[in-house]
């Protein structure tokens, strides 16, 4: 097997990064990346965009540039009157720039594609669902994304691209959006940053009415996202009226905010925050059929956290070799010997390279834990990284 690569043309940028679903506008001058441009019209379409770590640097080299940048698709070029290119581009994929080729009259990039963590459906729903409640409250209180973000945002079920997305019209410095465009591998790569604490928000759905007064037998409609629809499916047979009508609307934000439209005898499903917003009032709470809906949500910082008495780690390691039978056993079992509990064990691609996999567990007890470092250095005879993400209190 061998890496997936490709040589791209390449074009730094100046305090702009590009995400993957993306659509940008940039003017392109510099004579290298105006050729870079033209190679790409002239063949797939295809360029990768990186930004430039200082954007006063006229003619920036393979040490000038981020690690980490986008496979863009070039959509549109017009030349301008004074030879600048205007151009419209969309993002596609996140790639790792493994190393820049200076030709006479540009720069090509060899890059190694990277590949989005699969989650359960279920766990990208109820993620999907927070961040666009939170998205919504921060549009509530600025007047700076666009109409037609907000728009598209409402109406995105595809969690990275959700994520791109928002993080791409945030008005934040560059060097935090270069930031979270690495943040896949960050956390394993990093040395100084270590998970200090996690917190588990429940998911609540609940249900909406413009009026204070409406009784479940007066509803005949309901209105919201269908997956909010469907995670609330038995309630609804259980308590509303039998060949009530559901609606799907793109988001249960926008269901609630249109409850203003309807007569009383429509609800929507969202949260409560939506209809705190809205001025509506929840009628009932925990509608949900899995009342254990929960997202997790790492804390971390530049700190290491003391022992607590009551401890979980998680830990990231990667075989030495990838295609040796029991690896797996092996490492398991170094935890079995010592009696140690596993909480959760996942798997991820590294994108490098087909069938290399990073494995994440988390188990029970410190890294200061005399029994909890002996182990690790077991494991650390077969395994090419091992890193430590934290120890923090349960």
């Amino acid at each position: 097997m061998s890496d997936i690569k490709s040589d791209l043309p390449l074009i730094p940028l100046r305090d702009v990064v590009v995400f993957p679903g993306v659509v940008t506008t940039l003017f392109v001058g510099r004579s290298k990346s105006v050729e870079a441009l033209n190679l790409a019209m002239s063949s797939n379409k295809k360029l990768v965009l990186v930004s430039q770590k200082d954007a006063s640097n006229e003619d920036p080299d393979a040490q000038d540039i981020f690690n980490y940048g986008s496979i863009s698709n070039l959509l549109q070029l017009i030349k301008l009157p004074d030879g600048t290119m205007k151009v419209l581009v969309e993002g596609q994929k996140r790639c790792l720039i493994e190393k820049v080729i200076e030709k006479d009259k540009y720069s090509l990039a060899r890059v190694i594609e990277e590949t989005d963590v699969p989650l359960k459906e279920s766990e990208s729903a109820n993620i999907l669902r927070l961040i666009k409640a939170k998205f919504e409250d921060y549009i509530s209180v600025t007047k700076r994304i666009p109409p037609e973000i907000v728009s598209t945002v409402d109406s995105l079920d595809d969690l990275p691209r959700l994520i791109d997305t928002i993080t791409g019209h945030l008005p934040v410095e560059t060097i935090k959006k270069q930031e979270i465009l690495e943040t896949i591998d960050f956390l394993v790569e990093s040395k100084n940053l270590y998970i200090n604490h996690e917190i588990l928000l429940p998911i609540e759905a609940c249900l909406i009415t413009k009026n204070n007064d409406t009784a479940l037998s007066n509803i005949k409609e309901i209105i919201s996202k269908p997956e909010a629809i469907n995670q609330c499916n038995l309630w609804i047979k259980k308590n509303l009226v039998k060949d009530i009508k559901l609606t799907e609307y793109p988001s249960t934000a926008e269901a609630v905010s249109d409850l203003n439209n309807h007569d009383s005898s429509v609800a929507a499903i969202a949260n409560s925050r939506s209809a705190e917003i809205n001025n509506c009032t929840v009628l009932e709470r925990g509608i949900q059929d899995y009342k254990n809906n929960i997202t997790r949500f790492a804390v971390v910082s530049n700190s290491k956290s003391k022992r607590s008495g009551n401890d979980k780690t998680s830990i990231a390691f990667e075989f030495k070799k990838s295609d040796e039978a029991g690896l797996l056993f092996k490492a398991l079992e170094c935890f079995a010997k010592k009696n140690i509990n596993l909480v959760k064990i996942e798997s991820r691609p590294k994108g490098n390279l087909i069938g290399n996999y990073i494995f994440i567990i988390d188990f029970d007890g410190h890294i200061e834990d005399r029994m909890i470092s002996e182990t690790l250095e077991e494991l650390s005879n077969f395994t090419s990284l091992l890193k430590v993400l934290g120890s923090y209190s349960k």
